[in-house]
Formats: C-alpha cells, sequence, structure tokens
C-alpha cells in the first residue's frame, strides 16, 4: 500500500466515519431494544405507558 499514505487515510477515514455512523445506530438499536425485551421491562414500559396515557 504505497499509494499516498495521506490521501488514502483522507479517504479512509470518510469511508470509516460514514461506515461508523451506520453502525452506531444499528449496534444501538439492539441494545436498547434488549433492555425492553426482558420480562422484567414489559412491567413498567414508558413507550407504551406515554401512547396509553394519549
Amino acid at each position: 500500500m504505497d499509494f499516498n499514505d495521506g490521501y488514502v487515510s483522507k479517504e479512509h477515514l470518510e469511508l470509516h466515519r460514514s461506515a461508523a455512523e451506520s453502525v452506531d445506530p444499528v449496534s444501538v438499536s439492539p441494545l436498547q431494544l434488549s433492555p425492553p425485551k426482558s420480562p422484567k421491562s414489559p412491567k413498567s414500559p414508558k413507550p407504551q405507558v406515554k401512547g396509553s396515557n394519549l
């Protein structure tokens, strides 16, 4: 990989940034869905309670 390390680095950084942003939400989604999926979470769901109140 002797193709201008600086130039490749810049392009790689931009690509990495896009991938990181796309992976960030995806990684958080499963983590956030995990707690509500538990049997203890459904006991007092905040999003569902808000909709019921409305």
